[in-house]
């Protein structure tokens, strides 16, 4: 939980600045997410929050970069792993290279820590 901190920053910044490259992420959230969660009560949405992040861990770094670390590096694994979830999460290309890169760290610390 505590290794998560460094993102904290990230998203708020994220949410509450204006940074360029992430105007069409914006919009895209503004436009298509808010009207399918506007219904959602805040249980649901904290539901799909963490049933998201934890199928979300389990798949990309507890399947897929442990079936990669088999045959290959574990940074090879790391970057593979985060790549592909980046890529399913490309709703803009800003969000892409931030999921990558989350992705990355994250499975860093799967391999630094073994836990999920």
């Amino acid at each position: 939980m505590v290794a998560t901190l460094p993102l904290l920053p990230i998203f708020l910044i994220m949410i509450h600045g204006s940074i360029p490259f992430l105007g069409k992420l914006k919009t895209i959230s503004k436009d298509t997410i808010r009207p399918m969660m506007r219904r959602c009560t805040i249980p649901d949405l904290i539901g799909i929050s963490v049933l998201a992040g934890v199928g979300e861990e389990m798949v990309f770094r507890g399947v897929l970069q442990t079936w990669l670390a088999q045959d290959s590096p574990p940074w090879a694994a790391v970057m593979a792993a985060g790549l592909s979830f980046g890529m399913m999460h490309s709703m803009s290309k800003s969000y892409f290279v931030l999921a990558t890169l989350v992705g990355a760290y994250l499975g860093f610390l799967f391999v630094w820590t073994g836990n999920l």
